[in-house]
């Protein structure tokens, strides 16, 4: 099982390894989202300006959960409704509704698996004060006089 572990964890680790799994639609985010969603996922209790990414992951999860009850609630009504017949457009009905409640049809998929990689806190490197705090938010300077030429040049490019 250690094996098994260790290999599993190559997977986002090794990006060679992701990216033929981004190609065999195994999965949809690039490497470098998927480190950020761990990284986040792992840290957010630590360092304050994480907390706010969380919370955006949390919710595109929580998104495509209410998505996906939506397909298998959908997939009954047609059922009740229609049967086995052919679905509207043509399509196959239940038949083809069931496979959209699969597992491939989450739009999110990867962030539902970064709970797979999340390991307990005490194994974790601690973070630096730096990392602890939010990132300064530098605020382009403009010059004080002639600003509407600055801008209609700006424009103009």
């Amino acid at each position: 099982q250690l094996k098994t572990t260790a290999n599993k964890f190559l997977t986002i680790l090794d990006e060679k390894i992701h990216n033929r799994m981004v190609q065999d639609n195994h999965r949809r985010l690039s490497h470098k989202a998927m480190l950020c969603a761990l990284m986040i996922s792992l840290y957010h209790e630590q360092a304050s300006c994480l907390q706010q990414p969380y919370q955006i992951l949390s919710l595109l999860v929580d998104l495509d959960s209410l998505i996906a009850n939506w397909r298998y609630a959908h997939l009954l009504l047609v059922q009740r409704q229609i049967g086995s017949k052919m679905g509207t457009a043509g399509t196959g009905g239940i038949a083809y509704l069931g496979k959209t409640c699969d597992y491939r049809y989450q739009v999110f998929i990867d962030l539902f698996n970064v709970a797979s990689f999340l390991i307990p806190m005490e194994y974790l490197p601690k973070l630096s004060e730096k990392m602890k705090r939010p990132p300064l938010l530098r605020l382009k300077s403009y010059p004080s006089s002639g600003q509407e030429n600055y801008f209609q040049r700006q424009m103009s490019r």
